[in-house]
């Protein structure tokens, strides 16, 4: 029975640390987690690698004015399976993406729900889709 609880708890771990998305078998998977404003926004993607993996494009897409993106090559198969980016961002609701690309087209693509960077009031995000 102990070795059952164990391993019931590592579950439960690796569902909170890398998201019901991974352990699904997507090829890509976002998280982030709210901050106060302004400030250096950490985002994780987690990606499955593959031989044809040639660019990560990680986006923050926020109200008017509002987006960030970063791009990073991939090395196809040799490629890390978790990355970590910080945005600089100001107060807002932003959406986060991850999207993989090939040398022509998109692969895999994944977008977070609304995450809320605080500023004093600490409103919600309004109920829109990205």
């Amino acid at each position: 029975m102990p070795a059952f609880k164990a391993a019931s708890l590592l579950l439960m771990i690796a569902v909170l640390w890398w998201g019901l998305d991974v352990l699904a078998g997507t090829r890509v998977a976002i998280r982030s987690r709210p901050l106060a404003a302004p400030g250096d926004y950490p985002v994780t993607v987690t990606i499955e690698p593959h031989a044809e993996d040639r660019l990560l494009r990680i986006e923050a897409d926020g109200q008017p004015g509002l987006y960030r993106s970063s791009d990073e090559n991939l090395p196809g198969e040799k490629a890390a399976k978790i990355r970590q980016i910080w945005f600089n961002l100001s107060e807002g609701c932003y959406y986060f993406a991850a999207t993989i690309f090939d040398n022509s087209k998109a692969l895999a693509s994944v977008t977070s729900g609304p995450v809320r960077v605080l500023g004093i009031e600490g409103d919600l995000c309004p109920e829109v889709s990205p």
